[in-house]
């Protein structure tokens, strides 16, 4: 007979289009014994996604369909006394693992990461581009305006007679 009172950790990573939208979200000393469902509920709660904008996969893509959700999570695949679960929104980009500020906060550190590594004479704009990838929820967001929103951070210089432009701190 199992053990009613038997826990697990569940880690549950959020990812969008292959995107991973943030760090694990990490539930310890959960009772095996409680549903998918539940779990669902729990994550609504904590991160306030809709449930029915969820969608469950076992790594590395098999999808849990809805009508096992009501199957305790001792039916999964635990192992070592943890279950990876990923979760993605039933449709991209319908839902968000963290604000938009936390992004745009996270996309200014690494531009000025980047920037201080290329030295005083700073970076081009198009290497800038190329070394900083926009996460998902952010596609649509112009990277030059993006830059230009921190004037107090990054500094951009055009040169006249080429266009070309260079980013400083």
């Amino acid at each position: 007979m199992k053990n009613l009172n038997e826990t697990v950790q569940v880690t549950v990573t959020a990812i969008d289009n292959g995107w991973t939208m943030g760090e694990e979200l990490v539930f310890k000393n959960i009772n095996s014994h409680i549903t998918l469902a539940d779990l669902a509920e729990k994550i609504s709660r904590t991160k306030c996604i809709p449930i029915n904008r969820m969608k469950f996969k076992l790594p590395p893509s098999k999808s849990i369909p809805r009508e096992r959700w009501d199957k305790s999570i001792s039916h999964f695949d635990i192992r070592d006394g943890t279950l990876l679960l990923v979760l993605e929104p039933t449709l991209s980009g319908c839902w968000q693992w963290h604000t938009i500020d936390y992004y745009w906060n996270q996309i200014l550190q690494k531009m000025v990461e980047t920037v201080t590594k290329a030295g005083d004479d700073g970076i081009s704009m198009d290497d800038l581009k190329e070394l900083i990838q926009f996460p998902y929820p952010m596609r649509r967001e112009c990277f030059v305006s993006f830059v230009r929103k921190y004037p107090d951070v990054l500094h951009i210089e055009t040169l006249m007679h080429s266009g070309e432009m260079h980013v400083q701190l």
